[in-house]
């Protein structure tokens, strides 16, 4: 699956830490990207914009749900684009956010988590993520074939509808 922040430097791994605010070891839920303040942030897989807001410490939020069981979280954002809305469906690469400092964060940065099934999951390391994804491609193909054979009814109906019109005239 694609890169969330173009040229961002990982600043924290998933699992236990020290938190950088608090002080308190707690776990780290996901991974976080530094970059400058403004970087486009973009989906890393296909899916549906599942929620848009805010929540608490992780501040500005786009939520990505792949398939039913995998959703991705990108937070801390300073701003979502206009028109990205709740069920919209977003490509990977697609841009659907901004880096930003809001919520709890020490600096501008990306906070990328992974949940499988509702449990958080190491983004680096989990596989089923690019499997979701695979899934939503194969999806995807199939009603591109799915529409292209519908056209091609189309077409031929008005044929015979054009070719039995001209006979009976």
């Amino acid at each position: 699956f694609a890169q969330p922040v173009e040229g961002a430097r990982l600043s924290s791994v998933f699992g236990r830490r020290k938190h950088p605010v608090y002080g308190n070891v707690r776990m780290h839920t996901g991974v976080d990207f530094a970059a400058a303040r403004g970087t486009s942030v973009r989906a890393t897989a296909p899916g549906r914009i599942s929620f848009i807001g805010w929540r608490g410490g992780y501040g500005r939020v786009v939520e990505i749900a792949h398939g039913a069981d995998t959703l991705t979280r990108y937070a801390h954002l300073s701003a979502v684009p206009k028109g990205l809305a709740k069920g919209q469906r977003v490509m990977a690469g697609d841009m659907i956010g901004r880096v930003g400092a809001t919520g709890t964060a020490t600096g501008p940065n990306l906070h990328y988590e992974v949940r499988v099934d509702g449990r958080p999951t190491d983004p680096l390391s989990d596989e089923r993520l690019a499997e979701a994804a695979e899934r939503d491609a194969q999806d995807d193909a199939a009603l591109v074939r799915l529409s292209g054979a519908r056209s091609l009814l189309e077409e031929h109906l008005a044929s015979d509808v054009a070719s039995t019109t001209m006979e009976k005239l």
